[in-house]
């Protein structure tokens, strides 16, 4: 009876992060000698005696297909073995899964909120595998009966994870990504082109509108960093960029629009950013670098030389290629403007397929979807998270608007985060406001909002979390 009640436990876990506080992650690193891989855990509690008595674990381990081939498995803690190989699965066919499960003998694994458990080591036959990374919930290789029955995923039961009397899943995610990648570390340049639909209002010529430069309010230093939010964190050599004046002093094509972060993340592991930096974009579209606003990106230090492209900006909706892009020390290009549908990153939740809705097209071009203010990844019109109260608030307390707090004040001339069309300045119902740009996204563009509703919340980033 106690064997079938943690199978069931197990089943219902459903290989999906635990909502509780307290669990685990996993991680896999490169060791120094250069060809032995190994698995570990991270505990955000310790747990002693009985509690560490485990009953279930599962870790899936994701190589490049056809180059990770798993040999010589030790375990450590724990009894592991690679129990299922899924060689290219149709949903993710540029990678192969290994699912290692533990043996259901109820080992005592250490569990220690302030040093890591290794858990077993394995390692590749033939040549170099390149990046390899642990699953994420992110992985587009997952459980979706009856289509997929596969078991692939990541687990942990233990009787010091429960609540009251219920064990659950206390896998919480993973840790120290892309430290598994046995490739000597890289040089890439890249060039990066993409278009913003804030910048392109009530233009023809399919260049952008550079009001942030000719109003004199763009900044010198980036916007992006966490403390804005977690989804500029910066890394891999990225952060704290800044611009000399001249080029905010360029007119024409090449004129400066404002920032952008690009960021280059993990191919075995999507969600696992390597390296950030922040750019300027031109008129045109063109990114470049900000130390003298004419140069192609340059990346150093990586591991490897493929990786997905994702491009983000402060109030609109950022992208991402559908797959890693070879790239190299002479210059590599991304054009988001004129990328197929089919090779834009993009899911299926909450009842939608985003193919095809990633970006809006503008005169032809692709161009970001404008309207994401608060930077949360979704642009929302009414409710609890609304990107109008980023705008409401803006323009209540921009200078000239302390005192009456006029609503419809149309002087708040500045860098502002409500500017979502660009023109310079945040406006919430003055003429040309930027809650108009919101609301006609919401209930015109966006075709996904088919109903036309406008507490619609569904209109959501195409870039994995």
């Amino acid at each position: 009876m106690g064997r079938l009640m943690v199978c069931l436990l197990f089943l219902l876990a459903g290989h999906v992060p635990a909502l509780a506080q307290q669990g685990i992650r996993y991680a896999v690193r490169l060791l120094a000698d250069k060809v032995t891989y190994q698995v570990s855990l991270s505990s955000t509690v310790t747990l002693t005696g009985a509690e560490q008595i485990t009953n279930s674990g599962q870790v899936t381990i994701v190589g490049l297909a056809g180059r990770l081939n798993i040999t010589n498995v030790q375990s450590v803690n724990g009894q592991w073995s690679n129990n299922t190989t899924v060689r290219a699965p149709s949903q993710s066919p540029g990678y192969d899964y290994f699912i290692f499960g533990l043996t259901p003998n109820t080992p005592q694994i250490p569990y220690s909120s302030t040093q890591e458990t290794v858990l077993f080591t394995f390692q590749s036959s033939g040549a170099c595998p390149g990046a390899v990374e642990i699953w994420t919930s992110t992985d587009p290789f997952r459980p979706n009966p009856p289509v997929q029955t596969i078991n692939v995923g990541n687990d942990l039961t233990a009787l010091g994870f429960r609540n009251g009397s219920t064990l659950y899943n206390a896998w919480l995610g993973n840790y120290n990504a892309g430290q598994a990648n046995c490739e000597t570390p890289s040089t890439v340049t890249l060039r990066v082109k993409a278009l913003l639909q804030g910048a392109l209002a009530g233009t023809s010529d399919g260049l952008m509108r550079d009001d942030l430069r000719t109003n004199g309010v763009l900044p010198l230093t980036t916007p992006y960093s966490s403390t804005v939010s977690t989804r500029f964190n910066q890394t891999g050599g990225g952060g704290n960029e800044t611009a000399p004046a001249t080029v905010t002093t360029v007119t024409g094509a090449d004129a400066v629009v404002d920032w952008v972060l690009v960021e280059l993340r993990n191919p075995a592991n999507t969600s696992a950013v390597v390296a950030t930096r922040s750019a300027l974009v031109q008129r045109d579209g063109d990114v470049v670098s900000p130390a003298d606003g004419t140069s192609p990106l340059s990346f150093t230090g990586l591991s490897g030389s493929s990786f997905y492209v994702s491009i983000k900006h402060r109030n609109h909706l950022g992208v991402m290629t559908a797959s890693p892009q070879t790239l190299s020390a002479t210059i590599s290009s991304v054009d988001f403007t004129t990328l197929a549908a089919a090779n834009v990153w993009s899911t299926t939740a909450n009842g939608y397929d985003y193919n095809g809705y990633e970006m809006v097209s503008v005169g032809g071009k692709n161009a970001l979807w404008a309207g994401d203010a608060n930077h949360d990844g979704k642009v929302v019109y009414t409710g609890l998270t609304t990107d109008l109260n980023t705008i409401f608030t803006e323009v209540l307390t921009a200078p000239g608007n302390t005192v009456n707090q006029l609503y419809n004040y149309n002087s708040a001339v500045g860098y502002y985060y409500g500017d979502v069309n660009m023109n310079g300045k945040v406006s919430y119902q003055a003429v040309g406001n930027d809650s108009q740009t919101i609301f006609t996204n919401l209930l015109t563009n966006y075709l996904l909002n088919s109903a036309k509703l406008y507490n619609f919340t569904f209109f959501v980033e195409q870039i994995p979390n």
